[in-house]
């Protein structure tokens, strides 16, 4: 019921870590509605007594050396919350050669929009993330509690210009109202299986082909 890449990317990763890391065990959440499927797995991992989270889509691939990475960089105090880089199609993936961006955003004039170029190869602090692939200290469940009461951090709502807001945006939006920064490690980059795999090298050679256009 999920993609084969990332079913064996993620054995595999698990067989090779398994003696490294403190991989306490899998949660898995399913339906029609992404932003409920989010909601019920920060519920069940708040209920756990597991402090990291690493949160991931069932269409992200990845690899030891991936978790690894990111697993060196995160500190629950300084650096909670640490995103790697996933590419996404900012086109339907019928069209020929569908534009890749990575799922990193930025907030312009004009609302969110891809942080397209990101920096190579750097660590730094963005408004908004797809959560494809996110490392996460439970200690930023305290500070959600206490700045939305309700307990609920993933909503699909309409913006006052009446553009959609995706459940991603509105859990990172509630993130920055509690205090809490959002790192991404631009080195850090995975697979997105769509109808191929879009990585950096799709993306480096996308680029690269539009630009010697010019």
């Amino acid at each position: 019921m999920v993609d084969g890449m990332f079913a064996e990317s993620l054995v595999n990763t698990v067989i090779r870590m398994k003696n490294e890391l403190p991989i306490r065990g899998f949660a898995r959440v399913q339906g029609i509605q992404i932003a409920k499927q989010r909601q019920k797995l920060i519920e069940a991992w708040e209920a756990s007594d597991v402090d990291w989270m690493l949160w991931l889509d069932s269409d992200v691939a990845i690899t030891p050396e991936i978790i690894m990475a990111m697993w060196q960089l995160v500190d629950k105090d300084t650096m909670p919350v640490l995103s790697g880089v996933y590419y996404t199609l900012w086109q339907p993936e019928a069209t020929t050669m569908p534009m890749p961006v990575p799922a990193v955003f930025r907030t312009t004039d004009k609302g969110s929009e891809p942080f397209h170029p990101l920096p190579v190869n750097q660590l730094i602090q963005v408004p908004y993330i797809g959560l494809g692939l996110v490392l996460i200290h439970r200690s930023i469940l305290d500070k959600l509690k206490t700045k939305f009461p309700d307990g609920v951090y993933f909503n699909e709502t309409l913006g006052t210009d009446g553009k959609f807001i995706s459940e991603d945006a509105s859990f990172c939006s509630k993130l920055i109202q509690a205090g809490i920064g959002i790192n991404v490690h631009t080195g850090i980059t995975a697979q997105h299986m769509k109808r191929f795999a879009v990585d950096v090298n799709y993306y480096t050679a996308y680029w690269g082909l539009q630009n010697s256009r010019i």
